[in-house]
């Protein structure tokens, strides 16, 4: 098993997952969403090929000779493709919601992010070996606490 490319695609999923839930919150319509939901993708991928690269590059600096092994562990290209499609599957499950009615915001949307977080937040702490429920709790808390925000920002900027 690669846990490098699992790590990058827990990563851009939940990312996803979230990124999308705040925009929506904060007001943005459909279409505004789903640049942003591509914009964060993108930019989801080269940050994580970037990191990867880095962990790589420090591995033979410090003189480690690198194997096929880890040579497949810290695959950039893989990681940075992982994050990226990884983040728009987390992200367009939030957005579906809204195709039907085009509108930024309904209870449904919100709903389905939040099922979505609590299932990643239980996936994940399950793939770490550690209490699933506390995992799902502390995702869908943090997140609860940023839609709060993100949605209040929208209402006092008028979005």
């Amino acid at each position: 098993m690669n846990h490098n490319r699992l790590r990058a695609g827990v990563m851009g999923l939940i990312d996803g997952i979230v990124t999308m839930v705040l925009v929506v919150a904060g007001g943005l319509d459909l279409k505004y969403a789903f640049i942003t939901l591509v914009a964060g993708a993108v930019s989801m991928g080269i940050a994580e090929w970037a990191s990867v690269s880095n962990q790589r590059d420090a591995l033979l600096t410090d003189g480690i000779r690198v194997d096929t092994a880890i040579r497949r562990e810290y695959n950039p290209w893989d990681a940075g493709v992982t994050s990226l499609l990884s983040f728009f599957l987390g992200g367009a499950l939030c957005l579906l919601p809204l195709i039907p009615s085009g509108h930024h915001w309904d209870t449904f949307s919100f709903v389905v992010g939040l099922v979505v977080l609590w299932l990643a937040g239980g996936a994940s702490a399950q793939w770490a070996e550690v209490n699933p429920t506390k995992g799902a709790v502390r995702l869908v808390a943090a997140a609860g606490l940023a839609i709060l925000l993100t949605y209040s920002l929208g209402l006092l900027i008028g979005a």
